[in-house]
Parts: C-alpha cells; sequence; structure tokens
C-alpha cells in the first residue's frame, strides 16, 4: 500500500493568543487537542408558498470557533492570558487575535499559520476524578474568517 503523501501532523501544532500589546503573542501551553476554526456559510430560506421544492441561497460567512482542549495549569502564560480575557469586563479589550502554527514544511522550516480575531467564550474544567488530571475546554468565538499565511 502506498504511503499517504502531503499530511500534516498534529503534533507539534501551536496554539497562540495575542497580548495585551497588538501584533505579539503568548503560546498556550500543555495543549492535548485542537478543533476548528469550522467556518461555515448560513443558508437563507427562499421558499415561498407555491414552491414545490425547497429552495435555499448562501447567507453569511460565520468564522466559527475554536475548541482548545488543555491541561489547566492557570499559573502558565497563556492560560492566564484565556482566564484574564474570560474575565474581561471591557467588550472592546475582548476581542484578540489567534494563531494556529501548524507542523508542516518541517525540513524547510516554513509552517502556516491560521489567524482569527476572536474572544474567549467559555473555560469548562473537566477531569476532576481519582486518577485523572484536571482540563479545560476553551471555547473560542471567531469575529473574522480564519486567514492562512
Amino acid at each position: 500500500m502506498a504511503a499517504i503523501t502531503g499530511k500534516i501532523p498534529g503534533k507539534g501544532t501551536i496554539f497562540s493568543v495575542e497580548t495585551a500589546t497588538p501584533g505579539t503573542y503568548v503560546v498556550v501551553g500543555n495543549v492535548t487537542t485542537i478543533a476548528g476554526p469550522n467556518i461555515e456559510v448560513s443558508e437563507k430560506d427562499d421558499t415561498v408558498l407555491t414552491d414545490t421544492v425547497k429552495k435555499t441561497s448562501p447567507g453569511l460567512n460565520d468564522g466559527g470557533d475554536i475548541t482548545v482542549s488543555l491541561f489547566y495549569t492557570p499559573a502558565e502564560a497563556g492560560i492566564a492570558r484565556l482566564i484574564a480575557l474570560l474575565n474581561e469586563t471591557d467588550p472592546d479589550k475582548k476581542i484578540v487575535s489567534v494563531k494556529l502554527t501548524l507542523n508542516d514544511n518541517i525540513v524547510s522550516g516554513s509552517k502556516t499559520s491560521v489567524t482569527a480575531s476572536g474572544w474567549v467564550k467559555s473555560i469548562h474544567l473537566n477531569g476532576m476524578e481519582q486518577d485523572g488530571n484536571v482540563g479545560a475546554e476553551v471555547g473560542i468565538r471567531l469575529t473574522t474568517i480564519a486567514t492562512l499565511s
């Protein structure tokens, strides 16, 4: 069986969040999985009462969400930044840039970045069991469509 080429390994993917200094990022540590961004286009119902088939058309783009699973260590700088953003009371300071750095082009050293703006929507703690590690699911709601660079 031939090997699949062009795969990008998940190992080595880095999730970063913008600091209070625009354009400066802090890496979020202890990340175990990342899901998203799940970019979607809304669907408008264009069906009228005389139609015999449902009619739809594309609506607005939706940047979607990113969910980051991690081991909860609040003293770690990136996690501390996410907590601070969740607790921020000024709406204008809640929206920041987030970045995924993919582990592609390992030989050349060039890596793809996926960047979008968003806000921390939730931090859900989990794993509080006798033989477990305390973890968290961090929900980031995107306000822009992610760009690749």
